[in-house]
């Protein structure tokens, strides 16, 4: 018996499979002869009908038992087709186009193409009425087509194949539409919004991004994947985002048209409904998470505030704030290799009078002064004996110097020894400073001498701002002392120098600070010289809760015993925990590293976060302020291990850092509004002016160059409007149009949307649940005529 040459031994193992083989003139894709789709071989046939050196094909669709060839014709589709293809063990390609094809079996699909809006083939679904050509056949090239798994194909639902392909599809379009350098973040931000509007879930949208990003070649994914779980969170929350317009104006609508056909989008028809606009004195800041402590402390902050009828935010903070005493400089955080923070924090709640936040403070921080008691009581007898031996050490001091100053001749030589050693015994007299944790009302110098003799820390928690009023000086007519507050905050080497007497050296200073501001107080904060230039209030962690006056039950239960009790105990336990010191009286601080999953987390965080501190970011008004927040978190972190597992802890798990990182968005959230509040954000001060003058120009649509014409005395250039513009379509005020395609030289002008509610144009019935324009509050009287 002859021997079958290679095509025919495929096609006979092809037809036992169950496919229908097809023979294809010699590197070629077209079938020899006609009536190929209905024409079919029995094994006997075959060596007759594949010559040697044909190609081979295979019957798609019903005639092989609903085999599908999933040809990946675009390079973008085969480098993404992994991520969302279905595993199948049957793929094929050849050198020049690797794992071009995935081959499945989906009874009753149909075939389905995939193409860009230029007309450009990304991807087929090749079903009935089709044939593609397999190993070890020869393309056209000259190269041979060869399998990468020859195993059986995978068996698929339609739709679930269908719903793949087109997200390969549509990540191969992006990639291919992907925006030059520069408005990257942008469309990020704008892709993520559209396609979860359309119902597609965070995982699918990070996902697309993240391949869409890659295979462009884009440099920074992790900035552009950051962007969309932001972007998700958002939504999540109600906040407007940007989507379909936005998206449109980067990359075009008809690539967002494609985008909503495959994916399956949900689309309205007809303009996009209008949202409420998140006026600028209308924050709802998050409530503190109480769910991030440690039980038992979380038991303390949720009964006291209940007690005190205050939001649970004066509590919380105060109570980290209190822990923070006990762990400066005994504990650090390694976040990793060359990273280390403290533990000592800044805070400071903004409350307004009868907010009772005296209570609270003084219920947080007694289990602090009862320690303190404790511990000036043991140093009582110590401090006393000391004082005694340095009386004597001076009186004998003073009358060697008094003998050695009215010797003559060979005894005064002897006499100076004497004194000298009278000097040396003074110098070693030393009498203990009475340990002071807490205080709240001191003088900057003050700070430094009570640190010095606490072997460099110390805490101030009080019910007023004090440490704003002595950063501005109210104890110097020189101008504000910053110097201490910032080098105690950082752990910098702190020298104070004294007049006619010995200054302060302090190696490793940490400062606590957990106070509560009034509101007319963090008003103009950041005005203050030095104040924000030096970094002084990007070192707080501010909250700005929401009052709870003429809310309050007059009925409240008081804090449970036993939940005052086990506060008071652990905390306690942590104060008079006895520290490690060196020889030079320096404390010996424990190092905590992270866990390896911990500093995985951590470098997650970290990707998120960065991106938001860019000048379009959602920090980017405040980037010195969330430039620190990372340590930030990494100090909370430390704070809550040793709340949970006391001074001797370890290391810090992922869990302590997860909890650390809900809290570090928690005052994320409240900063914004603090800085807002403090009126140290530009381009929020300009989007208040803008908005100003759009609800006097009553105008449903403006451009660009109209606001900057009415606006020039403000902003010299209009491209200093692209922030406030952002900043109020952000919050829903405005959202932009498409812009259209230039017709003449030069580009035209961005067009903006304006909310019905400040117009004119607009009846309110035709938006559900808008309040009426005439009592709106986004309508303010004004008698005005110029911005």
């Amino acid at each position: 018996m002859t021997a079958l040459h290679e095509s025919a031994q495929a096609a006979i193992a092809a037809l036992k499979a169950g496919f229908q083989p097809v023979p294809v003139k010699p590197g070629e894709k077209r079938p020899q002869g006609s009536g190929w789709l209905d024409k079919s071989y029995t094994e006997a046939e075959i060596p007759a009908a594949f010559r040697p050196g044909c190609n081979l094909g295979l019957l798609l669709g019903e005639p092989s038992g609903w085999l599908v060839d999933v040809d990946l014709d675009a390079r973008e589709a085969v480098a993404i087709a992994s991520t969302f293809l279905p595993p199948t063990d049957m793929r094929h390609g050849r050198p020049g186009k690797p794992k071009s094809h995935a081959w499945y079996r989906s009874p009753g699909l149909k075939t389905t193409t995939f193409k860009s809006p230029d007309g450009t083939m990304l991807l087929e679904l090749r079903s009935t009425g089709a044939q593609t050509v397999i190993p070890p056949s020869r393309h056209p090239s000259g190269e041979q087509h060869a399998f990468e798994a020859s195993g059986d194909p995978a068996t698929v639902p339609v739709d679930v194949l269908q719903r793949a392909a087109g997200k390969v599809a549509a990540a191969a379009l992006l990639a291919r539409s992907y925006p030059a350098a520069g408005s990257r973040q942008d469309f990020a931000m704008a892709l993520a919004g559209f396609l979860l509007q359309g119902g597609l879930s965070e995982d699918d949208v990070i996902t697309l991004i993240d391949a869409a990003a890659r295979t462009a070649g884009d440099t920074e994914v992790g900035k552009r994947v950051a962007a969309g779980s932001d972007t998700a969170r958002k939504v999540a929350a109600g906040t407007p985002v940007t989507g379909a317009r936005a998206l449109a104006g980067l990359i075009g609508e008809s690539v967002v048209g494609k985008l909503t056909e495959w994916l399956r989008l949900q689309t309205a028809r007809g303009p996009e409904p209008w949202g409420t606009p998140i006026d600028f004195n209308d924050y709802s800041p998050p409530a503190f998470p109480t769910r991030a402590l440690p039980e038992y402390l979380r038991a303390w902050v949720e009964a006291e505030s209940e007690a005190t009828q205050t939001p649970a935010d004066f509590a919380g903070v105060m109570a980290l704030a209190v822990i923070a005493t006990a762990a400066a400089k005994v504990v650090r955080v390694e976040v990793k290799p060359g990273w280390v923070e403290p533990v000592n924090i800044y805070t400071g709640v903004v409350a307004a009078p009868a907010e009772r936040k005296s209570a609270v403070v003084a219920h947080a921080s007694a289990p602090a002064l009862d320690a303190q008691a404790e511990l000036e009581q043991k140093m009582v007898s110590e401090i006393a004996a000391a004082g005694t031996r340095r009386s004597i050490a001076e009186k004998r001091h003073a009358k060697a110097i008094e003998a050695a100053a009215k010797a003559v001749g060979d005894d005064r030589q002897v006499l100076v020894v004497e004194a000298e050693d009278a000097a040396l015994e003074l110098s070693k007299a030393i009498v203990p400073v009475t340990p002071r944790l807490i205080c709240d009302d001191v003088t900057p110098e003050r700070i430094a001498t009570l640190m010095a003799g606490n072997a460099g820390r110390l805490a101030i928690i009080s019910a007023e701002g004090a440490a704003f009023e002595l950063a501005a000086g109210r104890y110097n007519d020189k101008g504000p002392v910053l110097e201490t507050l910032l080098k105690s905050h950082a752990g910098d080497h702190l020298s104070v120098e004294r007049v006619n007497r010995p200054g302060e050296n302090i190696r490793s200073p940490a400062l606590t600070i957990g106070v509560a501001i009034q509101p007319d107080v963090l008003i103009g904060l950041a005005s203050k010289p030095g104040f924000r230039g030096r970094g002084f209030l990007a070192r707080f962690l501010f909250v700005v809760p929401t009052s709870m006056v003429g809310h309050r039950d007059v009925d409240a239960k008081p804090v449970p015993q036993y939940v005052e009790a086990a506060y008071t105990s652990r905390v306690k336990t942590l104060l008079l925990a006895p520290t490690r010191k060196g020889p030079d009286g320096e404390i010996q601080p424990r190092i905590l590293p992270l866990t390896p999953s911990a500093v995985a987390r951590m470098r997650v965080y970290q990707l998120e976060l960065e991106p938001a501190l860019r000048l379009e970011g959602r920090l980017g008004a405040i980037a010195d302020w969330g430039g620190k927040l990372a340590g930030a978190v990494a100090r909370i972190a430390g704070l809550l291990a040793v709340a949970r597992d006391g001074l001797e802890v370890q290391a810090i798990d992922v869990d302590i850092l997860e909890a650390a990182i809900e809290l570090g968005r928690y005052f994320e959230a409240h900063a914004l509004i603090a800085f807002e509040t403090m009126g140290a954000d530009p381009a929020t001060e300009g989007a208040k002016r803008v908005l100003r003058w759009l609800k006097r120009c009553d105008k449903p649509a403006v451009t660009r160059r109209e606001i900057h014409q009415a606006l020039r005395s403000r902003f010299d250039r209009a491209a200093e409007l692209d922030q406030p513009l952002a900043i109020l379509e952000e919050r829903g005020f405005i959202r932009s149009q498409v812009e259209p395609a230039p017709r003449g030289p030069g580009r035209p002008s961005p067009t903006f949307e304006v909310h019905p509610l400040l117009t004119k144009y607009s009846e309110t019935s035709k938006h559900p649940g808008a309040p009426h324009i005439e009592d709106s509050e986004y309508f303010e009287p004004t008698n005005q005529s110029g911005p």
